[in-house]
């Protein structure tokens, strides 16, 4: 099996350059002064290679003070909004030992669209200061109105200001490192957070052959085989089989079991496996809390958590602590099928939750798995802004249209009515638990280290409903 080799742009002679059409007669040059690429290969083929580059828009170059203020606006750029240009590769395409295609996603101002470049790989050589390096020319055009960089005016003598098509190229070089990939193995991978977070890091651009999944049934890891991802059979209650899984590893995304009742029992074999092994990095999805905070409604829940951090710290293993709050998927799952006839009915009093998206934290997990700097380094993985579940009803009926009313009854009102509508008791006691636990406040905790994990805004409670109510 070929290893997955990383490279790195070099900055210093590398220039990414673009022009675009003026007054219908001649281009306007420019460039971004800012930005950085990774490829990843396998060892020094690049028929199969993976490129990511993050663009620095307010890095925007024109040689025109007034011009680049106009196109960092919103009327083009928008980067107070939209800070970062990306491309993601999907797929590399070699036609002879020179030219590739190299087709993947760019993003613009949020927006994103497939895209192709023509490459021309310049070959390797080695620098004075023995750094193997990567030459590349690579050309490739876009119509700028496919990322709503409408901007235009119109000629007196007919045609507008600025074209529309808008052509770019890059010379680039990068260097080899020295460091192989790391082999990351993500846990409850068939699972619903698992499973976000191995698809972040396939579109992050981590190659396949260094992505394993630990599932305990096979069967229902077709998808993740099909997709090219190595299958490790473990069991949380199975120490050898944890062990066995975990050879060969460097960083492991260890997600919290799902089985409440068995999860102290079941960390504790994942630690001891864990520290038996020779994997290098623990990222852990913890749970939110207040440690100054008195007894919880939901001590159930966070007792297995504070017991596997203090044995992570214990371990000696580096470890990175993401202490997830409420997800927001949950919040329908709360307030019931038939929120838009009978109201939102849920014991959270004035209390409010910072939910965040499952598939955010995903993210967020995977750029924790891919990037360095974050060894013995708590996250609280909580949104930017907090809601009562009065605001939840608000926000549903701005966004269906429908008058949504809320309704906060006491815990036995709500138990009562649970169970006389036929839920299961263990689902009944769970419900009424969280609901105390946002009345009294233990997921109101706005933090930032999401989005700068993310580097973006999270997911905000209307934007969420707009996906699941009006679709």
């Amino acid at each position: 099996m070929a290893n997955t080799t990383k490279w790195v742009l070099d900055p210093t002679h590398s220039e990414l350059n673009f022009k675009v059409k003026h007054l219908m007669i001649s281009n306007v040059k420019g460039s971004f002064q800012n930005f950085e690429a990774t490829l990843l290969s396998d060892d020094d083929d690049f028929r199969k290679a993976s490129v990511s580059v993050n663009i620095e828009a307010a890095s925007i170059f024109t040689n025109q003070a007034d011009r680049d203020a106009h196109l960092r606006s919103a009327d083009f750029f928008d980067v107070e909004n939209h800070p970062n240009i990306t491309f993601q590769g999907t797929s590399c395409t070699r036609f002879d030992e020179e030219n590739y295609r190299l087709t993947g996603q760019l993003t613009i101002r949020g927006i994103s669209r497939e895209v192709s470049l023509d490459v021309e790989f310049g070959g390797t050589g080695t620098d004075p200061w023995g750094n193997e390096k990567a030459g590349f020319s690579i050309s490739g055009q876009i119509n700028r109105k496919d990322f709503d960089l409408n901007w235009n005016a119109a000629l007196e003598a007919g045609g507008v200001l600025v074209g529309e098509e808008v052509k770019f190229s890059a010379e680039v070089q990068f260097v080899k490192q020295a460091q192989p990939v790391k082999k990351i193995l993500v846990t409850g991978a068939t699972g619903q957070f698992g499973s976000a977070t191995i698809n972040s890091l396939l579109e992050k651009g981590h190659p396949v052959t260094s992505i394993a999944a630990l599932v305990r049934d096979e069967q229902k890891a077709a998808e993740l085989k099909s997709k090219g991802i190595e299958i490790r059979i473990g069991d949380y209650d199975d120490v050898p089989s944890l062990e066995k899984a975990f050879a060969g590893i460097d960083t492991v995304l260890f997600v919290s079991a799902s089985d409440v009742e068995k999860r102290v029992a079941q960390h504790e074999n994942v630690v001891k496996a864990l520290s038996a092994s020779s994997v290098k990095h623990v990222v852990y999805t913890s749970f939110v809390r207040d440690e100054n905070a008195g007894p919880s409604a939901i001590d159930f829940v966070t007792e297995a958590h504070v017991k596997t951090e203090q044995w992570l710290k214990e371990s000696g293993i580096t470890w990175t602590f993401l202490r997830n709050n409420l997800y927001m998927d949950f919040v329908p799952v709360f307030i019931g099928d038939n929120v838009l006839e009978s109201g939102v009915y849920f014991p959270a009093g004035t209390g409010k939750a910072a939910v965040a998206t499952r598939e955010d934290m995903a993210e967020a997990a995977a750029n924790v798995l891919l990037t360095e700097g974050h060894e013995n380094k708590i996250y609280n993985l909580s949104n930017t802004e907090a809601w009562s579940f009065e605001e939840v009803a608000e926000t549903l009926a701005n966004v269906t249209g429908k008058s949504v009313n809320y309704y906060s009854p006491s815990q036995q009102e709500y138990r009562q009515t649970l169970s006389g509508a036929g839920v299961p008791e263990g689902y009944v006691g769970m419900f009424a638990a969280f609901g105390e636990a946002v009345k009294q406040e233990e997921f109101d905790t706005i933090s930032t280290d999401l989005e700068n994990l993310l580097g973006r805004k999270p997911l905000s409670l209307e934007q969420y409903f707009q996906g699941v109510y009006t679709n």
